[in-house]
């Protein structure tokens, strides 16, 4: 088998181009993990926003979407924060019984603060 300087170039641009592909692949994954973090804060910004302007129905449903959007991540922290703003919501709802298990939830992921929290109808 003989060796031409045209399969060379042809190894060599096979390799540049595999490697331009790895790497946009790989800038692309995290433009998306910001992009997700990013959606997060903004629905967490805005549920605390409507939950300071007494519109919890508009709170509880950015908890909701902020929860879905993290879906079955690692981030128990998040996670916690967002379950006791939906227990917030729902209490200003008067769903007490609900807002205690969302509280429930976020003292089991660790939010401390949630664990004292009290709903009355």
């Amino acid at each position: 088998m003989k060796i031409t300087t045209a399969k060379v170039f042809a190894l060599i641009l096979f390799i540049i181009f595999s490697g331009m592909m790895l790497l946009y692949l790989w800038i692309g994954k995290l433009g998306s993990e910001n992009l997700q973090a990013d959606k997060l804060l903004s629905l967490q910004i805005n549920a605390q926003d409507a939950l300071e302007q007494k519109r919890p129905d508009l709170a509880l449903k950015y908890f909701d979407k902020a929860l879905k959007t993290l879906g079955d991540s690692n981030d128990k922290a998040r996670a916690a924060v967002f379950h006791e703003g939906r227990g917030l919501a729902l209490s200003g709802l008067k769903r007490c019984p609900e807002a205690q298990k969302e509280w429930k939830e976020a003292c089991q992921l660790g939010r401390q603060e949630a664990c004292k929290r009290t709903c009355s109808p």
